[in-house]
């Protein structure tokens, strides 16, 4: 069973087990994926808590006394962040670099402090507008930022700052 996945072809075995045939070979179906996550295997059932089989990148061999039916088994990738303070006066230095888990929102504060200045939010590129707007408190929200793993690349975010404004009042 692909169980989520978002492409690719499920292995197929037609053999007819018996008592004197019951060991089964699965092979590592490279072109079975799903979008932000890394097959990690079988399992006997598809929440993960029966009997695994075939990590990633192995052929397993097990022995079977029942029709079984595999679940395709899927960890979220991890995905790096490097957020840039884009201001000359913000601490501490940048970029800041975190680590997310795909499929996973977050309440992201500021790591900086910028006196003077207000966080409107996080651009995508340097001196650009703001996609991803902060709170009052500086906090944003991030979700599935990318689907590629920290391991072949990083997002990076840019901070969108205001200059505080304050308000003269004579009586």
């Amino acid at each position: 069973d692909a169980n989520g996945a978002t492409s690719g072809a499920v292995p197929t075995d037609i053999t007819e087990y018996n008592p004197g045939n019951n060991k089964v070979t699965i092979e590592y179906s490279a072109d079975l994926t799903k979008t932000g996550y890394y097959f990690n295997g079988w399992n006997t059932q598809a929440d993960g808590k029966g009997a695994n089989y075939g990590k990633f990148g192995e052929e397993t061999t097990f022995t079977i006394s029942t029709d079984t039916i595999l679940y395709a088994q899927w960890s979220p990738i991890l995905y790096g962040v490097n957020f840039h303070s884009n201001a000359d006066t913000a601490t501490p230095e940048s970029p800041v670099y975190r680590e997310f888990d795909y499929d996973k929102e977050y309440d992201i504060p500021c790591p900086f402090t910028n006196p003077g200045n207000i966080l409107l939010g996080w651009a995508d590129e340097e001196n650009g507008d703001v996609k991803y707007a902060a709170d009052e408190s500086g906090t944003v929200k991030l979700k599935n930022l990318t689907t590629i793993p920290r391991t072949e690349g990083v997002v990076n975010l840019y901070a969108v700052w205001e200059g505080e404004t304050y308000t003269v009042s004579f009586e």
